[in-house]
């Protein structure tokens, strides 16, 4: 889906936004929504409403649309001031509770919450029945191709189900492979994402002298996993708990990669990794994405759509929500790159600073970032 162009002139807005009880959360999600051009153009020219599907079985009937459409134009509109985003707050509220109150949440959570209802909203295949689980025959059939040619195939079946903007902005696809050490057995699940939620590795210290690189999050989400003990796989060959490996595999690059870093540990308390994750303003992740290994593969691959899916993947940082302090009392804030003002600006719910130093945006308290492919 091609949004139709707006002047990039007129996307150079740096306006404040209320915090209604404790919304800070959504501020800074919607400042780094507000900062991906092709997401903020079809909603301020209107062409989202030719693929609202009020009809999507698992859509708010256009209510979440309509309201980030709302919210999005008076941004706009009063550009250089303060805007209350009170209507959008109240709709997403009555779609999911968690968001009614004034209780401090999760802005991951509320990002994926928005992207969701969004994807729901403008899903043009969202009224179509689920597609049938594969046959055992088909699955062994699958799980023998190569990756690359395997993935395609599953993400144009998922595509016969989902099919938006949402997909085609942000969304991107992963392997998991799980595989028995005692016979070879291996089984692959596919799953798209719209957040890539990145593990921060241990053996790191807290002080900010030791930064971790965000390549080594990458690498760490990639990594091969040996699974042991009470995580033993349940091998559908030998029949029982077998020692296993388990490897996941970034099989699709988004034109937008969103990337949450998992600072929060979940156990009896919860806990704050307060690691400093040092983010590149530009990075190539050509490297993790598989290649294809035999002529034959290249010859069927020829039979789908590349859909973008062509190296290089070199990216450019354009949006940091970040948290500082602990989850239940802490504060979002955010920065957002300004294309047409080639400036980096922050908010912090009203507070604005339109021309902020590239030595402020890498920062110890960024919990989500938001990248955007090159051409």
């Amino acid at each position: 889906m091609k949004p139709n162009t707006i002047n990039i002139q007129e996307l150079h807005c740096a306006t404040g936004l209320c915090n209604i009880g404790n919304s800070c959360y959504m501020n800074s999600i919607i400042q780094c929504l507000l900062g991906t051009i092709p997401l903020l153009q079809i909603f301020l020219n209107g062409s989202y409403k030719q693929h609202v599907n009020i009809n999507s079985k698992l859509g708010t009937k256009g209510i979440m649309a309509k309201f980030f459409a709302e919210l999005a134009q008076s941004v706009f509109q009063k550009s250089n001031s303060i805007y209350e985003p009170r209507n959008f707050k109240i709709a997403v509220g009555s779609i999911n509770s968690m968001f009614k109150n004034d209780d401090q949440q999760d802005c991951s959570e509320f990002l994926n919450f928005v992207l969701d209802g969004l994807h729901e909203d403008l899903n043009e295949a969202g009224n179509r029945p689920r597609l049938k689980e594969l046959t055992e025959e088909e699955e062994s059939y699958r799980e023998k191709m190569p990756i690359r040619l395997a993935s395609t195939i599953e993400w144009e079946r998922y595509l016969k189900t989902d099919f938006s903007a949402i997909v085609s902005f942000f969304q991107g696809q992963y392997s998991s492979q799980l595989k028995c050490l005692e016979c070879g057995t291996t089984s692959t699940t596919y799953q798209a994402f719209s957040v890539l939620s990145l593990p921060i590795p241990e053996g790191f210290s807290n002080r900010p002298v030791d930064k971790i690189p965000l390549d080594k999050c990458l690498e760490e989400f990639t990594k091969l996993e040996i699974l042991d003990g009470e995580d033993r796989w349940n091998c559908s060959k030998c029949k029982k708990l077998r020692k296993s490996t388990k490897k996941i595999t970034i099989t699709r690059l988004p034109s937008n990669l969103i990337i949450h870093l998992k600072r929060f540990k979940t156990g009896m308390n919860l806990q704050k990794i307060t690691k400093f994750i040092d983010y590149p303003f530009e990075m190539d992740l050509t490297k993790y994405w598989p290649k294809v290994t035999t002529k034959d593969e290249a010859q069927q691959l020829l039979n789908f759509p590349i859909r973008g899916q062509t190296p290089p993947f070199s990216y450019s940082l354009y949006g940091v929500s970040n948290h500082s302090g602990t989850l239940g009392s802490g504060h979002y804030t955010s920065y957002v790159w300004k294309g047409s003002t080639k400036k980096w600006c922050y908010f912090d719910d009203t507070r604005v600073v339109k021309d902020v130093a590239k030595t402020y945006v890498v920062n110890s308290n960024a919990y989500v970032l938001f990248y955007t492919r090159k051409n």
